[in-house]
């Protein structure tokens, strides 16, 4: 829960005032959000690739969905700072999971390990999850705003 509280701050919600039902919730929804966002960054990044193999619209989002985890545990693997071993342990999972996620073969990790996998992602690009955040609160404050 610690992980959302800047965010929290930046929403001006104060997590004390907060049920743990509402806390829950409102994680939950962060986490979509955000899911959302690096579901979109992965489809313009892989935009050239999917013309290349000509895919259509509905095949190309399927392909980055199912293999959206393997194409962060790659990104962390890419920045050098983790190879799947210790990504294996920083999520408290069996090497071989992350070997199967990364290599595509488990393409439906848990959402507990998926949380993780993230966190991770965050720590080592914490400049493209502050730009996520400010554009989900970008978004969300001109739809309250025009809303009104």
């Amino acid at each position: 829960m610690a992980a959302v509280e800047p965010i929290y701050r930046l929403l001006n919600i104060d997590s004390k005032n907060l049920s743990k039902g509402e806390e829950i919730l409102l994680e939950t929804e962060i986490f979509r959000l955000v899911y959302e966002k690096l579901l979109h960054l992965f489809k313009i990044h892989f935009k050239p690739y999917s013309r290349i193999m000509k895919y259509d619209k509905d095949k190309e989002d399927k392909m980055i969905e199912e293999n959206i985890m393997r194409l962060i545990i790659n990104d962390i693997v890419t920045s050098e700072e983790y190879n799947l071993e210790g990504i294996a342990c920083y999520t408290e999972t069996p090497e071989d999971i992350i070997y199967e996620i990364a290599s595509g073969t488990n393409t439906s990790p848990s959402l507990q390990l998926s949380q993780k996998i993230i966190a991770l992602h965050r720590s080592i690009r914490s400049k493209l999850y502050d730009h996520i955040i400010q554009q989900i609160i970008h978004e969300h404050m001109t739809a309250a705003t025009s809303g009104s």
